[in-house]
């Protein structure tokens, strides 16, 4: 009775994980088109530290689903899916730090310095956890806490700062993608910041899976801030 209750439990986690991770995999996508033929200078860069946020989360969700199926059994060099996990949701954070960081900063003229914090605290994480002194989950928590929470608030404050100064230029669409990505980063600070247990009798993963559609769902919306308006010449005879 027991094992028919952990393998339900068990197929239920490996479907929100898989929808969870698939989300930011398809976050990932959508932002590498719209980058990809990007006419914008100043958020280009920027950008694309989201999109490598997004995908070092979905694979590393993924990898924590692909455990749950084989319960750890792969291991190659001597590296497990438990690893890989730890280490892509850490850089997933050290990620979305930097974005925030490179949004707030992106229009300074000397904004390069204040890129240099989270190399020296991911470098600093990388040097612990090669050397043994943190194992797998004490990296993960260090990771949520250290970068996850603080690139949660700080992107969403980024991301209302950047909604408040186009408001008046860009279309309604746009205008909520920007809104939902600046909540759901709310939302990611907290569930996949600081909280690890059930809330309200639902699974933490849950919340992390909601949490995941939003901001993947509003990134489809960004397009626009990326699209440089041409003004033409006009020669007065």
């Amino acid at each position: 009775m027991l094992e028919l209750i952990r393998e339900g439990l068990t197929h239920e986690l490996t479907y929100i994980f898989s929808v969870y991770g698939l989300s930011f995999i398809v976050m990932f996508y959508a932002l590498f088109r719209i980058l990809k033929n990007s006419e914008s200078k100043t958020y280009n860069d920027v950008f694309w530290m989201l999109a490598a946020f997004a995908l070092s989360k979905g694979l590393s969700v993924l990898a924590d689903a692909a455990n749950l199926i084989v319960s750890d059994r792969v291991e190659l060099y001597g590296v497990t899916l438990n690893n890989l996990s730890a280490m892509f949701a850490v850089t997933s954070n050290v990620f979305v730090l930097q974005f925030s960081i490179d949004l707030i900063t992106c229009r300074l003229a000397h904004r390069d310095i204040y890129k240099i914090f989270p190399v020296i605290l991911f470098s600093s994480y990388i040097a612990l956890f090669m050397f043994g002194i943190i194992e797998d989950y004490d990296a993960n928590v260090t990771g949520r806490y250290g970068f996850g929470y603080n690139g949660g608030i700080l992107a969403s404050v980024a991301l209302f700062s950047l909604y408040s100064s186009e408001k008046q230029n860009k279309s309604i669409g746009f205008l909520r993608g920007l809104q939902g990505l600046a909540i759901g980063f709310i939302l990611y600070s907290i569930f996949d910041g600081v909280a690890e247990k059930p809330i309200m009798g639902v699974p933490i993963y849950l919340y992390r899976m909601i949490c995941a559609v939003l901001i993947a769902t509003s990134s489809f919306y960004l397009k626009e801030l990326f699209i440089v308006k041409k003004t033409s010449k006009v020669d007065y005879l």
